[in-house]
């Protein structure tokens, strides 16, 4: 009789104080990893390796460093009425050909991309940083230079009736609006250079 066969005969004949030796080993475990990983039991993720992305957070944090005092409290508003089950949100959804309820990347961002472009983008990807959207703006006022504001029509995440008003309110500035989705610069990159090209002349002039 072989070491595994001899152990099920005697667990068959004892079943509760296998369970009570499974429950006391768990609960052994539990109190080791408490005990010894208290500072790797997180779900906060980070890179391993050192894309561009990290290094421009890495030096905008030293050239701007953030105002600790600026949050201390997050406050979630929900709105009872304004949900995806909306009818007006559910028109304008409509009125783009796509599902209200659908989140996924290429209903929300690549839409409107190439698909070479987008299976090129897969191959690639990129570790966004979270900063933007956890940290205070580190500056005390806006800088003093042009400011610009360019949306695309088509974007689903930040639509144009989003961002308009909030371009008027926060920078003083109407958006221009290309005719692209959310990722502009992997959508029609050509109608963003020429963009961005008529904002220089317009800063140092026309050569």
């Amino acid at each position: 009789m072989g070491l595994t066969e001899r152990l099920a005969r005697a667990s068959s004949r004892h079943p509760w104080r296998v369970l009570l030796g499974w429950l006391a080993a768990i609960v052994l475990a539990l109190g080791l990893a408490v005990t010894l990983l208290p500072g790797n039991l997180t779900t906060n993720g980070h890179v391993t390796n050192n894309p561009e992305s990290a290094q421009a957070e890495r030096i905008f944090y030293r050239d701007f460093p953030p105002d600790r005092r600026g949050v201390d409290e997050l406050i979630v508003v929900r709105s009872a009425t304004r949900t995806v089950a909306d009818p007006a949100f559910r028109r304008f959804a409509a009125h783009q050909g796509r599902d209200p309820g659908a989140t996924d990347d290429d209903t929300l961002y690549f839409h409107d991309v190439p698909a070479s472009v987008r299976a090129e983008a897969m191959r690639r990807p990129v570790e966004q940083t979270d900063g933007p959207f956890r940290d205070p703006w580190p500056l005390d006022r806006w800088p003093d230079v042009p400011t610009r504001v360019v949306a695309g029509s088509g974007d689903r995440l930040f639509p144009p009736d989003f961002v308009t008003p909030l371009a008027r309110q926060r920078v003083g500035v109407d958006p221009d609006v290309i005719d692209t989705g959310h990722l502009a610069a992997l959508a029609d990159p050509d109608s963003l250079v020429d963009l961005l090209d008529r904002y220089a002349r317009e800063v140092i002039g026309s050569p």
